[in-house]
């Protein structure tokens, strides 16, 4: 899914939501193995780092970037030949994964960090500090690293941005942060309005520019969203009749 993993985990192909490469999203999946608690010191025999810097640097948390932590805690299942082969939590992590890959899901799914935990190779205790729960499950991390909400699998793409919202938009140290979402949908629902009142003015490629403002851009949650490609895409074919008549 989207970008594929871009770090942290280990080598060979990435798996689960960070391995999928089926459909092109936005969706960007890290992929990560917990270690254990304990300072360590660089080689370089400088200033010994925390267990929780480590954890901050290996989850990208950053203060420039906004956006709070989406954890999967995902289970192997991509090396099994045999379906029956599968554990209990191999097998739940792969439903998980075509949940993941849902449409709901990946129009929120870059509002935040989204790091799938590789469960085989990480440190239980460390997993349980970030939200794990019984198998394959997931948790919202904030910048201090502390859980804002988790939760077990979901059923549906929908269900998982449902929690993604929910506890988004009500978590206080996100406030701003929401805020400022809010404000760029009140841009793209003015910007709808400018694309239709073009359409209606016989400007075609004006109103094309204005529609382009909502639907090429990563935030896709607004619920005119879909309005908004359906009527550039009408537009779009009439053009493209046009063109073809006048051949």
């Amino acid at each position: 899914m989207g970008g594929g993993r871009t770090g942290g985990g280990r080598g060979g192909a990435a798996t689960g939501p960070a391995g999928d490469v089926s459909r092109v999203t936005a969706v960007q999946w890290i992929e990560v193995r917990l270690p254990a608690a304990g300072a360590t010191t660089p080689d370089d025999g400088g200033k010994a780092e925390t267990h929780e810097d480590r954890l901050k640097k290996l989850l990208r948390i950053h203060p420039m970037d906004p956006r709070p932590v989406f954890l999967y805690f995902h289970f192997g299942h991509e090396d099994v030949k045999k379906q029956s082969d599968l554990t209990a939590d191999g097998k739940a992590a792969a439903k998980q994964c075509g949940v993941m890959a849902e449409d709901e899901f990946t129009r929120w799914g870059p509002l935040v960090r989204c790091v799938e935990v590789d469960m085989d190779r990480s440190d239980r205790a460390t997993a349980e500090l970030l939200g794990l729960g019984a198998g394959p499950s997931f948790a919202l991390v904030a910048h201090d690293l502390s859980v804002i909400a988790k939760s077990e699998d979901f059923a549906t793409g929908k269900t998982a941005a449902s929690f993604i919202r929910s506890n988004l938009s009500t978590a206080k140290a996100y406030a701003e942060y929401w805020q400022s979402l809010q404000a760029r949908m009140d841009e793209q629902k003015a910007a709808l309005a400018k694309a239709r009142e073009l359409a209606k003015q016989k400007k075609p490629d004006e109103a094309l520019a204005a529609y382009d403002q909502i639907r090429f851009s990563e935030l896709r949650i607004g619920e005119f969203f879909d309005d908004a490609c359906r009527e550039a895409e009408k537009i779009e074919t009439q053009l493209a009749e046009k063109k073809s008549k006048s051949r």
